[in-house]
């Protein structure tokens, strides 16, 4: 089966436009119970300047430095307790451009949209920032990380002294601290260990035509559940043919 080439940024934006396919890729990846999901429209693209000094406009890997979509998500917790988050995905060829996410991160956490109402012990209300999980697709390999394909960045609370590991259930740290993802595409041709690694094989370049915009799979690979996304990017291959995309 022939289906698009979600590294290119057009067909990926393509495929996260899709609500149903976004949260089964991203309840996946974060196997967090994600009961709504809302694609924030404040999308921010960095162009890199080519040889004529002017900003490209077409949506490829190639001349597209950093792409980025946001998400909201209310997720429900193990508790049974449901929670705003704020998740971040940003796709980008390199891996040298931590300052670039960094200051993209810094503009999330400076948005005064971002923020939910929250009681204090004594009942009174206060704003508190929305938390946020930062997701980062890399077509360049660490190579510290060559064999991982999913790297989790997590936190921690503890007890200086004893070590004990605290509660992280607050306010105050969700809102300052955050964990991260790292999908490390060229580490995905190596395993396929769990489903979360069969989903995101259709990121992995060996799998590329002649053509490098088209991907060739067998659907049957896939597990039913991930059936939508094999679709989607097959129908993205149409409008591709067709102009469309």
């Amino acid at each position: 089966m022939e289906i698009a080439n979600p590294i290119y940024d057009v067909v990926f934006k393509y495929l996260m436009e899709d609500s149903k396919v976004a949260k089964i890729i991203l309840s996946t990846l974060t196997d967090l119970d994600i009961i709504e999901l809302e694609f924030l429209p404040q999308e921010l693209s960095h162009f890199k300047v080519d040889d004529d000094k002017k900003l490209s406009k077409r949506y490829t890997v190639f001349n597209l430095s950093i792409y980025r979509l946001d998400f909201s998500a209310r997720i429900k917790e193990k508790d049974g307790n449901q929670k705003l988050i704020i998740i971040e995905v940003q796709k980008s060829k390199f891996t040298n451009e931590s300052m670039r996410f960094r200051k993209y991160l810094g503009k999330q956490y400076m948005n005064e949209n971002l923020f939910e109402w929250a009681e204090d012990h004594a009942k009174n209300t206060f704003k508190s920032g929305i938390p946020i999980l930062p997701i980062y697709f890399l077509g360049e390999s660490f190579s510290e990380f060559s064999n991982y394909p999913v790297i989790h960045i997590t936190r921690t609370v503890k007890d200086r002294y004893s070590n004990e590991v605290l509660s992280s259930k607050t306010k105050f740290i969700d809102a300052l601290f955050h964990e991260g993802i790292i999908i490390n595409i060229p580490a995905l041709r190596k395993s396929r260990r769990d489903e979360l690694e069969v989903l995101l094989s259709i990121f992995d370049q060996e799998n590329r035509a002649q053509n490098h915009h088209i991907m060739n799979v067998k659907e049957i690979d896939f597990p039913e559940k991930f059936r939508p996304v094999i679709r989607r990017l097959q129908s993205a291959t149409r409008k591709r043919k067709f102009g469309i995309l």
